[in-house]
């Protein structure tokens, strides 16, 4: 999840060759924690029927302390969980209390939850064909580059292609509403408030460093209509100009 990774970030102004100029830092929430304590409880349950658990859970559903995740065979996948839940994509089929129920961050909110069989039923997105193996190789330079899709399945709030060589480690992702703790516009104003805004592209655009440990990642966010946030992130120095480069590629076949 891109707050998660920027939450540590400090103000940057990456050299990407003109395409970026040096934004004020944002007044407000830099992290998750932050953000969920900035929202006025008690806050409507959001809607999560028919998405991805793991999604939601970092997303829509991050800001409740107290998550209930009731498989079918009625053991909890969160607080009891089994080795088999590390491997198992669930779908969320019920949530209690009901969507727009205001409740405060410590109550209980309870989704019912169904295993996923992605060998079983073809993809709902692919997005692969944002931007093909062939042109983001000739963005990295390297036309040995691979293209890899995940997230691809009904209800994801997060697909998303990797593509991988032998220097490079990029991936192109549009983040849906169930992903936001808050919404789009606060994921960007997080960026914003580490990073440095990107001109050229369809949507407000900021791009941003971090280093955890002894790992640089660099991420470009572009805010889309729909509440939808689209991302490049890159690995070990990758450029904001690059990660550009793929936006442009992808966004025009993702719809801005």
């Amino acid at each position: 999840m891109l707050i998660f990774m920027l939450a540590a970030c400090g103000k940057t102004n990456p050299s990407t060759n003109g395409t970026t100029s040096t934004a004020p830092a944002a007044v407000g929430p830099t992290t998750i924690n932050q953000v969920c304590d900035a929202q006025t409880w008690p806050r409507p349950v959001p809607t999560v029927v028919g998405v991805i658990l793991n999604d939601v859970t970092t997303g829509s559903l991050a800001c409740w302390d107290n998550i209930n995740a009731i498989a079918p065979d009625g053991h909890d996948a969160f607080n009891n969980s089994t080795k088999e839940d590390n491997a198992t994509t669930y779908r969320i089929t019920d949530v209690s209390p009901p969507a727009g129920t205001p409740i405060g961050r410590k109550d209980s909110v309870t989704v019912h939850i169904i295993p996923v069989d992605l060998s079983a039923v073809p993809p709902t997105f692919h997005p692969c064909d944002w931007v093909t193996s062939d042109e983001a190789g000739r963005i990295l330079g390297d036309p040995s580059t691979t293209a890899s899709p995940a997230g691809d399945e009904a209800g994801s709030a997060e697909p998303f292609c990797t593509y991988t060589s032998g220097s490079h480690l990029v991936t192109s992702q549009v983040n849906l509403p169930g992903s936001f703790p808050v919404d789009a516009q606060t994921e960007l104003n997080m960026t914003a408030a580490n990073g440095s805004e990107v001109s050229g592209l369809p949507g407000r655009a900021y791009c941003a460093t971090t280093t955890s440990g002894e790992k640089k990642s660099t991420t470009l966010v572009v805010l889309l209509s729909g509440n939808r946030l689209y991302q490049a992130l890159g690995w070990e120095g990758e450029s904001c100009d690059t990660l550009k480069q793929i936006a442009q590629s992808a966004i025009p076949r993702i719809g801005p």
